[in-house]
């Protein structure tokens, strides 16, 4: 049975494929490399300003319709 070829090209007849975990030291294994750590900093950061930005309004919302509802619930 084929794996699934999800956007990948098939490379031309011959071709030498290497497997790059082959290459990897033992040691650096797990390790991350100084440039994406910063970059995960950065997402993490960008990430919680957007969360508190709106989670506040969201969870007002929410409570707002769901208030809404109990008091039609209450009154039918």
């Amino acid at each position: 049975m084929e794996k699934e070829n999800k956007g990948r090209v098939n490379p031309p007849e011959g071709a030498r494929i290497h497997d790059l975990v082959d290459v990897v030291e033992e040691g650096t294994r797990g390790a991350v490399p100084p440039n994406e750590a910063i970059l995960r900093r950065e997402i993490r950061d960008v990430t919680e300003r957007i969360a508190r930005q709106m989670i506040p309004g969201i969870v007002e919302r929410v409570i707002r319709e769901e208030i809404e509802k109990l008091k039609k619930d209450g009154n039918g």
